[in-house]
């Protein structure tokens, strides 16, 4: 089902390397629902989590409309900073945190 969920996803933008997917995947799952479990907890992002069943369900239709409007960093060109935690992209000579 995953296998398929992600083909739709790729179908849509072409140039979404594993990276993507697995955003897209982790941003557009539904932790709501028939998922019962006492461990669900938050991260430190705010998503919902659970030992037992990740970040829940997969949003076919989600993880499609997001696929197709997604604006692209190569991922080559991040950097990740040490000091702040955090990676950084280059626009011009500026680095900028996204």
């Amino acid at each position: 089902m995953a296998a398929g969920i992600v083909a739709l996803a790729l179908e849509a933008n072409p140039n979404l390397t594993w990276r993507d997917v697995q955003h897209l995947t982790v941003r557009t799952a539904r932790p709501e629902g028939n998922l019962k479990a006492t461990d669900w907890s938050q991260n430190g992002v705010g998503l919902k989590f659970s030992h037992r069943f990740g970040f829940g369900l997969m949003d076919a239709g989600q993880m499609t409309r997001m696929a197709k409007g997604i604006h692209f960093v190569k991922w080559s060109d991040l950097k990740f900073s040490k000091a702040m935690n955090v990676f950084l992209f280059q626009t011009g000579k500026q680095f900028l945190s996204k």
